[in-house]
Formats: structure tokens, sequence, C-alpha cells
């Protein structure tokens, strides 16, 4: 598995992260934390002929130091969500994603969080 090179970069000053995986979110969850005012801390896009840019990669940072790396799937146009976090956080983690990515989880993977061991 390759880090993205922003996560690679803050490991070297921070320490290794903690990885939480999942798969295929539909293209509004950017869309959400956009509207959300999340930062976008990292992006690497790519322009059609038309002009028109997509991005496909996207690293937003929440208040609680999380990295949320989206990466958009070329087959599909779904993205999938690494959560990139220290152990020490776990919990608030879980609170995060049983709070703020529930909705997504529930509308695009039909799991719930009770899914998600402790």
């Amino acid at each position: 598995m390759t880090k993205p090179e922003f996560i690679q970069y803050l490991e070297l000053q921070e320490g290794v992260f903690s990885i939480l995986k999942f798969h295929r979110f539909e293209k509004d969850i950017v869309k959400y934390f956009d509207d959300k005012s999340y930062p976008r801390v990292y992006e690497t896009g790519v322009v059609s002929i038309t002009g028109k840019a997509k991005w496909v990669e996207l690293i937003f940072k929440s208040t609680q130091d999380f990295y949320l790396h989206f990466k958009l799937s070329e087959e599909n146009e779904e993205y999938s969500l690494d959560i990139y976090y220290k152990p020490e956080k776990r919990n608030e983690l879980m609170f995060f994603t049983s709070k703020i990515l529930k909705p997504f989880i529930e509308k695009n993977i039909n799991i719930d969080n009770s899914q998600i061991e402790n």
C-alpha cells in the first residue's frame, strides 16, 4: 500500500499514522466536506481536453487532526476513503465515524458502525 506523499511527509515529522479504510462513497461526500469548511491540505487533479478539472485525490484535515484521504476510482467514479490518525485518538475516531460518516456509510455500503470492532 502506497501512502500519499503528504502523509509520508507528515510521518517524517510526527511518526507513523494508523489507517481506517472505507470503500465506495459517492462523489457527494467530497462536497459535504467542502461545504463544512474542512480544509483541503492536499489534492491531485487532472484536466480533460474540454478544460474541466477533476480531483482524483484529496486530503482534508479534521479538527481532531484526522487526515481524510479520498481517492477517485477511474472505473466507477466513486471515492474510497482512508482516514489517517494517531492511535491515541482512536476513541475520537470512532465517534467521528459514527456521527459524521454514518449517513454516507449507510447510504453507500449498507453497513453500520456496530460492524467496526473496538
